[in-house]
């Protein structure tokens, strides 16, 4: 049952398993490994597509025209960009598996501003249909559109960001439909031009969420988010990189890509976010002349895939869990189908598709031999206490199903307390990352 636990989260969820991006490039990874197809998609930034549960595709997007599964038309007109970072971003109705909300966001804060439109699975014989066109959110707005899944498992929250503003919008996605939004001032406020550029990405656990600024000299913006209300809060900087662009988590969120250069050299950066003082300690995994690294996208099979504009080939990070050189950067991980190329842009998906809590490849037999830390009290009603010796990079808690309910990387020493109040009564299972790289896992009850 442990094996089943940790090892079976990684693919539990195929709704990102088809990308189309770019010229007509596409990536299937319904095999378990990524296969080059043809796409309909022809844009240069922002895209989005979605499966079904079992790896469909259903649509795509780029963000002004909608492409059902067999490549055909299906909408056009809505207010996307092709030069918006990120264009579309699709999010489920909750509670109806036949309903989609589109989200677009305009290029460069144009007067379209943040829209969503609405399709219908059931129409047209199940190849879909729009039921409503362009419903405004928020104008003038950045180029940025994130969405995180809510604490309660059924909703979520879509993110973004005002200009010129430091005002960050959380609109709740209920089964009420979208509501009035959660309004978080913080950070550096945009102020039009290269500011406005540039992805805002979310932790695959719900966590984080980090801002990319494409201008010269403005920092990275990473944040706490509260998926329980909306709330951003703890802002924090990276500075030194030039032009950031894209920005990716890695699967167990404990480490930060990102991408850009808006002159060369062009590089990828990483982070170990579990360190003090992180931002001190940057790994280039690649930089170089005469090529655009542009969008960084976390994959279904835990890579993270760094698009090469102009090129027919993408590049790869293949253990983006593991700190330096050990992530292993492979400059051309996959070609593309004759006459498509990559872009600027990668599709845009709700992170947690992609959440993978272990921190790297733990064999179960070691995780549950381990005995490094004490928990009590268990069962647990309001608050629970795990003690070590060693040095604790971060605790994680899952559910059964491993979905991660909390997440924690400030840990005091000897002891840390975990509020759990909020958890419904149940079986969950504690992950301690230790600072020598191991992990351990226990089982608790909730009452």
């Amino acid at each position: 049952m442990l094996n089943f636990f940790v090892e079976g989260n990684l693919f539990a969820q195929k709704q990102g398993n088809i990308w189309h991006f770019g010229k007509h490039a596409g990536i299937n990874f319904n095999s378990g490994n990524p296969v080059a197809i043809w796409s309909p998609i022809l844009t240069a930034e922002g895209c989005s597509s979605i499966c079904d549960t079992s790896g469909n595709l259903l649509f795509s997007t780029d963000g002004i025209t909608v492409y059902n599964s067999i490549g055909d038309t299906m909408a056009s007109g809505l207010f996307g960009h092709a030069s918006s970072t990120q264009s579309a971003l699709i999010i489920p109705f909750p509670m109806d598996n036949s309903k989609y909300y589109i989200f677009t966001a305009d290029a460069q804060g144009g007067s379209n501003g943040i829209c969503y439109s609405v399709v219908d699975m059931s129409l047209n014989g199940g190849l879909g249909g729009l039921l409503s066109l362009n419903t405004q959110l928020l104008t003038p707005a950045c180029e940025k559109l994130v969405a995180v899944i809510n604490t309660n498992g059924t909703d979520y929250w879509v993110i973004c960001h005002a200009n010129p503003s430091s005002e960050y919008y959380a609109y709740p996605i209920t089964v009420s439909g979208v509501g009035i939004p959660i309004i978080t001032q913080i950070g550096l406020p945009s102020n039009g031009g290269a500011i406005i550029y540039g992805y805002l990405k979310c932790s695959p656990n719900g966590q984080k969420l980090a801002a990319a600024r494409w201008a010269t000299n403005q920092p990275i913006e990473l944040f706490d988010f509260d998926a329980s209300n909306g709330i951003l809060s703890n802002s924090d900087t990276i500075s030194g990189l030039s032009s950031s662009y894209c920005i990716s988590f890695s699967s167990n969120s404990m480490k930060l890509y990102v991408s850009g250069g808006n002159s060369s050299p062009y590089y990828i950066v990483q982070y170990d976010l579990t360190l003090p003082n992180f931002q001190n300690f940057p790994y280039t995994v690649t930089q170089g002349n005469g090529l655009y690294m542009g969008a960084i996208q976390l994959g279904p099979d835990g890579k993270i895939y760094c698009s090469k504009y102009l090129k027919n080939t993408i590049a790869a990070i293949n253990n983006p869990n593991l700190s330096g050189a050990a992530c292993g950067y492979v400059d051309s991980a996959l070609f593309f189908l004759p006459n498509t190329l990559s872009e600027s842009g990668l599709p845009n998906f709700i992170e947690s598709y992609f959440n993978k809590s272990d921190s790297s490849s733990e064999s179960v037999s070691t995780i549950s031999s381990q005995n490094n830390f004490n928990l009590y009290p268990n069962p647990a009603t309001n608050q629970l206490t795990v003690e070590s010796e060693k040095a604790i990079n971060a605790i994680e808690i899952t559910d059964a199903l491993g979905r991660v309910q909390s997440f924690k990387f400030k840990v005091q020493r000897p002891a840390t307390q975990i509020d759990i109040h909020a958890l419904a009564s149940g079986i969950y299972f504690i992950k301690v990352y230790f600072g020598d790289g191991t992990m351990e896992v226990r089982k608790f009850v909730k009452e």
